[in-house]
């Protein structure tokens, strides 16, 4: 039989030192990926456990009526009855209800993909950044009977 000439030689060495970094590769992009999703999922019970602690903290007969104080004073300081108190013309909020219970009871969807879109971006600007700091691996070439590290 006919001895395995260097090409071959060298291209057996070349495989058998790119099936790690090929495994190596994959595990970080799993570990990735499932970072991605345990942030997901972080984002989304947070934002679920602030809707419903504002919504029973909110929606109670005690926090309407102070929501009616804070309207009633800042009327009373915007200069529509009266002289303006204080260095700056307030506005007087529109809404009956307060803003926070407004926004996590009727704009909850709005705000929740709103998080997740931002949570996202940062999250694929993290993995960027650090796939330019990571360094590669272990590349070999395989150069007859060296090896030679990148």
């Amino acid at each position: 039989m006919d001895s395995p000439s260097a090409f071959d030689k060298r291209s057996d060495q070349a495989t058998r030192s790119a099936a790690p970094r090929y495994f190596t590769m994959r595990l970080r992009y799993w570990i990735w990926l499932i970072s991605y999703a345990a942030i997901v999922a972080l984002v989304v019970l947070l934002l679920l456990h602030l809707r419903n602690s504002t919504i029973m903290t909110l929606n109670t007969p005690q926090a309407q009526q102070e929501w009616d104080q804070w309207r009633t004073a800042a009327r009373e300081r915007s200069g529509d009855e009266g002289p303006v108190q204080g260095p700056v013309k307030r506005k007087v909020p529109r809404t009956s209800e307060p803003p926070a219970l407004v926004l996590m009871r009727d704009y909850f969807a709005v705000t929740l993909v709103g998080a997740l879109f931002f949570s996202t971006m940062l999250f694929l600007f993290t993995v960027f950044v650090s796939h330019g700091i990571m360094p590669a691996g272990d590349s070999r070439i395989a150069e007859g009977d060296d090896i030679i590290k990148r």
